[in-house]
């Protein structure tokens, strides 16, 4: 404050200095030597040094990162969730369609076998056809 007040012109602090004997830029070296310069970011701007290098920290607030953490590790595990119902979902299908087919060749089969029992029915020898 003093500092500020004694390179002040037209300030009475000023006056009283110069009434003293004070220059200005002695006072300004002894302050220099008592009060370390701020420190100046270069030339992109520093980012400042994280608190503890080992810790991992949220970019926003530097705090929340065991909730993002939980918040991953939850949607993982729903993601896996989801993926195994649409697994099951997808095998259910194939045993169903599998069913459908058999199914199908079992009703053809029978179909051909009707159909070869009523030509051979109709074949035999004796048998008159009216007609």
């Amino acid at each position: 404050m003093l500092f500020t007040l004694a390179t002040d012109p037209g300030c009475s602090a000023r006056r009283i200095l110069d009434d003293l004997g004070v220059e200005a830029a002695h006072f300004k070296r002894e302050l220099a030597d008592c009060i370390p310069p701020p420190p100046r970011p270069g030339r992109r701007g520093r980012k400042p040094a994280r608190r503890d290098p080992g810790r991992r920290a949220c970019s926003f607030c530097g705090e929340c990162v065991h909730l993002a953490g939980e918040i991953v590790v939850g949607q993982h595990e729903q993601a896996q969730h989801e993926q195994a119902q649409h697994e099951q979902a997808q095998h259910e299908q194939a045993q169903h369609e599998q069913a459908q087919h058999e199914q199908a060749q079992h009703e053809q089969a029978q179909h051909e076998q009707a159909q070869h029992e009523q030509a051979a029915h109709e074949l035999q020898p004796g048998r008159r056809l009216i007609g």
